[in-house]
């Protein structure tokens, strides 16, 4: 007979459901972490683990309603958990801890890269945008907006946090990120970030005329046209959703010319890749170059920092942050990618990326997803944070 004290020892079909669960779950996050939003299917994901789909449709809807319990219940905290710790570090002088947090993100665990690559697919896929979308939103606004309880200098802190963190986990998939040893620079950040300078308001006037421009000048007017509905519809919709039928459309062309240019949308996909990062690269250098001799090397940082988060450009933030998702899983789009990064830096003093670049290219992928979650954190002072940062920063 079972006591008043005694605790419900589930029944067969109760154990089989959560063991079920369990496996779902595991198999899941493998292969979000493995082969993206794109390749989770209820398929692939019952082949995975043993079971029928049958034992899938009995717990869940449909894929997306498994997704938003898994996010909810996992996926979330490992994602959005470490920043906010590393934010709260911060706060209480904690650096062990900030290193630790945001060193485990720039090295992640599956769970952080599943979250992840739904943190970055809710950009382009409808139906992970409100599953993915309110949590992340709420999270940026309760740690990155002024108020009564958070001060202006500790709103901007908490930004930065979130974007080298959330930049961290994004840039980790690159073959030149896993051998880097990244605690030493995130010390130098945790130090910056303690001692917030003044908050200077960051001049509002559009000066960074490169980001609004598609570097496509091929001498072929048609073939130019069907490049930037390319760079465009990617942009609005991602590379799954961006279709020929649709690129086409866009610029006003033929499917036959796409076909007689490109054999797929990867070749054409990859085309706009190449003429696109390296430039992007090359042109945030001469672009803080030119502001730091007119405002100086603070000042200068702040306002590249906004307007890498205009409004304006979402598109461009977004086929930016599409193409690093896409180059996780085709590897032509990897090598294209990898390769012009190593171009680039071949051009710095050290001649190969460090801890310092890395955390440099994160704080720009970082910025430009928190910025789609939260537009309001682009009117942030950034110069109370780069300020110290760029004092501390060392030479290439």
């Amino acid at each position: 007979m079972k006591g008043s004290g005694d605790v419900a020892v589930p029944g067969p079909r109760a154990a089989k459901v959560e063991q079920n669960d369990r496996l779902l779950r595991s198999a899941a996050i493998a292969i979000l972490a493995e082969e993206g939003w794109n390749g989770l299917s209820t398929r692939v994901l019952t082949a995975r683990c043993g079971l029928t789909t049958g034992a899938f449709y009995a717990r869940f809807e449909n894929v997306v309603a498994f997704i938003d319990e898994l996010w909810d219940e996992i996926l979330l905290d490992a994602m959005i958990g470490p920043v906010d710790e590393a934010i709260a570090a911060v706060e209480e002088g904690d650096r062990d801890r900030f290193i630790g947090k945001l060193d485990s993100l720039a090295h992640p665990s599956p769970e952080i890269l599943a979250a992840t690559e739904l943190l970055q697919a809710a950009m382009v896929e409808p139906e992970l945008e409100p599953i993915i979308a309110p949590s992340v939103t709420a999270f940026l606004e309760r740690r990155t907006r002024p108020s009564a309880e958070v001060s202006v200098e500790e709103a901007t802190v908490a930004a930065a946090v979130s974007f080298v963190g959330l930049g961290l986990a994004h840039l980790a998939k690159r073959s030149w990120v896993a051998d880097l040893d990244v605690r030493p620079d995130l010390g130098r950040y945790f130090d910056a970030l303690r001692e917030p300078a003044e908050p200077l308001a960051t001049p509002t006037e559009v000066i960074a005329e490169y980001l609004y421009v598609y570097p496509f000048d091929t001498g072929d007017e048609r073939l130019d046209r069907l490049m930037q509905a390319t760079a465009i519809e990617i942009g609005e919709r991602g590379y799954r959703r961006a279709t020929v039928q649709r690129i086409c459309r866009t610029a006003g062309l033929s499917t036959g010319f796409m076909m007689s240019r490109f054999k797929t949308k990867l070749d054409l996909f990859a085309t706009i890749t190449e003429m696109m990062w390296g430039r992007g690269l090359d042109q945030v250098t001469v672009h803080l170059a030119e502001m730091s001799e007119r405002l100086g090397p603070a000042m200068a940082e702040a306002m590249t920092w906004r307007e890498m988060q205009n409004p304006v450009i979402t598109r461009v933030q977004v086929l930016a942050t599409e193409t690093s998702r896409m180059m996780g899983f085709i590897p032509r789009i990897a090598e294209l990618v990898e390769s012009q990064e190593q171009a680039f830096f071949s051009t710095l003093s050290s001649g190969g990326p460090t801890a310092f670049v890395l955390t440099e290219f994160a704080l720009g992928s970082g910025l430009t997803l928190a910025v789609w979650f939260s537009p309001e954190i682009r009117d942030l002072p950034y110069h109370c944070v780069t300020a110290p940062l760029v004092a501390s920063a060392p030479g290439l």
